[in-house]
């Protein structure tokens, strides 16, 4: 935190104090309102699957989709305790508990929830051999929330989005590819910077904060990785992250893993 300014200090640094505060609170508010539009989406889709289709479904689909409801609204819950964190310790860090996690069953998890909801086929391919991160998995979540529902966003109903865990560099390594419209290069420097609105996203009038690629980068820093991305206009893009790997996994015992959401 900035030291208190001295008292003899000249009227514009004064009334940039207060602007100031204000612009914090802002950006605040719209990450939070960022961060909780991707889990009640998938709980409106989910909601209107039962009410639209429960004649059709079989108990075994009801109590699945039961399911998803109740995990989504778990992870708004996080989100929300950890607004009130924020609120009382008055640190604009990410704060994170890393532990071991199944970064694999976060994926499975998390592609089939929007799979349901999304009109795009997906597809999953996961080495189980290098499923295993170190991190903090809430919100190793919401960066995977954040790329999915990007690739949704700028894809055309009908195009694949791919989905695959595997290592590079000794890193758990992330990536999903979509065949939307694809970013343009003097872009691309740009992307992961706050409220950063690309050319092709103007464009097409695409709506969005320009805020969660930005918290992305900030969550998968924290976590001791790194966020990427590859792309070319009108050939899709993908976006990759990393995350350290846990324990052994080249034949070894595997580590023991928190109990999934």
């Amino acid at each position: 935190m900035a030291a208190r300014a001295p008292r003899r200090q000249t009227n514009a640094q004064t009334v940039s104090q207060p602007e100031e505060i204000d612009l914090v609170k802002k950006e605040f508010g719209a990450a939070i309102a960022h961060d909780i539009r991707t889990p009640l989406s998938v709980i409106a889709g989910f909601a209107k699957t039962l009410r639209d289709e429960w004649a059709e479904l079989s108990e075994e689909e009801k109590l699945e989709d039961v399911d998803a409801i109740g995990r989504n609204a778990e992870k708004l819950t996080h989100i929300l305790d950890e607004v009130v964190q924020a609120g009382v310790e008055n640190s604009g860090e990410p704060l994170c508990a890393v532990e071991p996690f199944d970064l694999g069953h976060q994926v499975r998890t998390m592609v089939a929830d929007f799979a349901a909801v999304a009109p795009n086929p997906f597809s999953v391919r996961i080495n189980d051999g290098d499923r295993f991160a170190l991190g903090d998995e809430r919100r190793a979540w919401r960066v995977l929330a954040n790329l999915l529902s990007n690739a949704v966003k700028f894809s055309n109903p009908a195009a694949g989005i791919d989905v695959e865990v595997g290592r590079r560099n000794g890193l758990a390594e992330v990536s999903v590819r979509d065949r939307g419209m694809g970013i343009a290069a003097d872009d691309l420097a740009n992307l992961f910077s706050p409220y950063a609105r690309v050319g092709a996203a103007l464009e097409h009038g695409t709506p969005g904060s320009g805020l969660g690629l930005y918290l992305s980068k900030c969550l998968v820093e924290a976590q001791g990785g790194r966020i990427s991305v590859s792309s070319h206009p009108g050939s899709g893009s993908t976006f990759t992250y990393t995350l350290p790997l846990a324990g052994r996994h080249d034949g070894g015992e595997q580590p023991a893993v928190n109990s999934p959401d």
